[in-house]
């Protein structure tokens, strides 16, 4: 073990939680729960300095003769490149300057987390959600100032945070006041401070009407430039946009071949489409699907285990619970939040 190697990735990671407490609070580091990053530019460009600085003294390491084992070299590839990328990414695509649907989501997922993980009792989870809550109008405001230096907004994503703001709100309204219940003693404080997260969410949502959905003209698209780059860097894959054509155009021509046939056994009669048509008419009601979803999850999973196909973790377990009201817009369907590696 390379003990300077080693410290040097203690420190980029203590700096990076510090510096992206929600971050921090998924990773399961839970020194900075009662706060949010700092997005204003000036932050994020002295922010920007230091991951460059960190990565050019991760690059060092890749000489020989700091005789990294094979983990420490994989380690040293995935830090250097997540580094890099992340000023990259954040420099040219800056959607803490221009994406309207950032800064509520952003408030509504680190508060959302402290409720949904049971990582520590409710009081002291809800310690936490209060301090973030108290911080939601400055954190508003400061996205109202980004978004006011900004010309090339996109329209789609104003309109997102638009609704953003909208299904935050039941958020506020329903998912806030029920875990309140679960803490007495804090359950006043948290209502007083959802009520003012609130009208800090109204006020928001006027000034995007007013102020930046007229001026919503930009472009969301990263460029094929960044893509690739985010393709090999970020993703580490050996593709570039160019392939990632291919192999899609390829996987649809394959599935609408095997649609065919498939279609054909059922019924030689009936085109693919037909008979997809009638299978959707089959589906739980609204009132018991999620029981549905959890009975189907359970059969896939005695599915693996009894043939097994792959070794599952002692006492694991897949909670299927309903998606946070905030993000049903955007995640229709379902969606897979991983648990903390540093619980």
């Amino acid at each position: 073990m390379n003990k300077k190697f080693q410290a040097l990735v203690e420190q980029i990671l203590e700096y990076r939680w510090k510096e992206n407490p929600v971050e921090a609070t998924y990773s399961g580091v839970h020194k900075y729960d009662g706060q949010f990053e700092n997005f204003s530019p000036a932050s994020r460009k002295n922010y920007h300095q230091k991951l460059t600085q960190y990565a050019k003294r991760l690059k060092r390491f890749y000489s020989k003769k700091e005789k990294l084992s094979a983990d420490e070299l994989l380690d040293l590839k995935v830090l250097h490149s997540s580094l890099e990328t992340e000023v990259k990414y954040e420099k040219e695509y800056q959607r803490h300057l221009r994406d309207a649907s950032f800064f509520p989501g952003f408030v509504l997922s680190g508060c959302n987390v402290l409720i949904f993980r049971d990582f520590a009792s409710p009081d002291q989870r809800g310690k936490s959600l209060l301090q973030r809550l108290k911080l939601i109008p400055a954190f508003l405001k400061l996205g109202e100032k980004n978004l006011k230096k900004t010309k090339k907004i996109p329209r789609l994503w104003t309109e997102i945070g638009m609704e953003t703001v909208l299904k935050g709100k039941l958020f506020f309204k329903s998912t806030l006041p029920e875990f309140a219940e679960k803490v007495p003693q804090l359950k006043n404080s948290i209502l007083k401070a959802t009520q003012e997260a609130e009208k800090s969410f109204d006020s928001y949502y006027d000034f995007l009407k007013e102020k930046i959905l007229p001026m919503s003209k930009g472009d969301f698209a990263a460029g094929k430039k960044l893509f690739d780059y985010l393709l090999a860097n970020h993703h580490q894959l050996p593709y570039d946009s160019n392939d990632l054509v291919k192999i899609g155009e390829r996987v649809i021509r394959e599935t609408l071949a095997e649609l065919e046939k498939i279609s054909r056994r059922i019924d030689p009669g009936k085109d693919w489409t037909e008979i997809v048509s009638e299978i959707r008419k089959s589906h739980p009601t609204k009132e018991n699907l999620l029981s549905f979803y959890q009975e189907q999850m359970q059969k896939s999973h005695n599915y693996l285990k009894d043939r097994e196909l792959v070794t599952l973790p002692e006492n694991e377990k897949l909670e299927v619970v309903e998606s946070p009201v905030f993000v049903r817009h955007l995640i229709p369907y379902a969606a897979y939040m991983s648990p903390a590696p540093l619980e």
